[in-house]
């Protein structure tokens, strides 16, 4: 089978087509390749076609005033995205990169569009993607509602001219004022049914460096000091309002009970 039509065919609403019209969608689909590096489409260009990944894996990114480079997320094969710049008719806000080879599908606008006006199940996948998307965004801003008057929590903070993916919500908990350690904070989070993880670990806690490099625990006193009381919250597109309030509420009873 053609990979362009098998990643078709692995999308819920393509399965919903008839022959006729999947052959539709198939042929306002041009698929192009690109090796690792290269751009796929640039910043700031005319957003003609919806873009999925049919091979390979890559990456939205943007660059801050400051010259820094953000990666606001990951596609990998079977991925889908920019129906919001398509459909705004917007210039496209973020270079789009290929992480290794890959092949990428470009759906015309206008096949795109077609679908929008001929398919229920096209519809009902976009509004998910979508509403996924900014389920994301609002459960970060939640949390930060949520935790405002927590003192023992340092919430995550954007400096001016940095843009932030908000992949992660990672709180640092404030260890001097509070009787237990970032492990003991974890665990009983876990013991309510939450799980959390840490981002990221110190590079020179990594066996690679400490090998290489010579590098040991000590080495650099304040991302240690930053590093124990780092912990991610749950945060992903199909959470609920409902599990940010559960987690906040939590995080909240912990500390309480915590506090010297």
């Amino acid at each position: 089978m053609d990979p362009l039509a098998g990643t078709l065919q692995a999308c819920l609403w393509a399965r919903a087509l008839s022959p006729a019209e999947f052959q539709r969608v198939l042929a306002g689909v041009v698929v192009r390749g690109f090796p690792a590096g290269s751009i796929v489409c640039g910043r700031g260009e005319p957003v003609n076609a919806w873009i999925g990944v049919v091979e390979g894996l890559v990456k939205l990114t943007t660059v801050s005033l400051s010259g820094k480079e953000t990666t606001l997320m990951g596609v990998p094969a079977g991925g889908w995205f920019g129906e919001g710049s398509l459909l705004k008719r917007e210039r496209r806000k973020h270079d789009v990169v290929a992480l290794r080879e890959s092949r990428v599908a470009f759906m015309r606008g206008t096949t795109f569009r077609w679908l929008i006006e001929h398919s229920l199940a096209f519809n009902r996948f976009l509004t998910m993607q979508l509403n996924e998307r900014l389920g994301q965004f609002i459960g970060m801003v939640e949390y930060d509602r949520l935790l405002a008057d927590v003192p023992e929590v340092i919430r995550p903070r954007v400096r001016d001219g940095v843009v932030h993916s908000w992949h992660l919500y990672a709180i640092r908990i404030d260890a001097e004022r509070l009787s237990i350690t970032r492990e003991r904070f974890i665990e009983e989070l876990r013991e309510r049914g939450i799980g959390t993880s840490v981002h990221y670990i110190p590079i020179h806690f990594h066996p690679y460096f400490r090998e290489t490099l010579g590098l040991k625990e000590g080495d650099y006193p304040v991302t240690e000091r930053v590093f124990a009381g780092l912990v991610s919250l749950p945060l992903y597109p199909r959470m609920q309002d409902a599990d940010v309030v559960r987690v906040s509420n939590a995080v909240r009873e912990i500390v309480g009970e915590a506090r010297r």
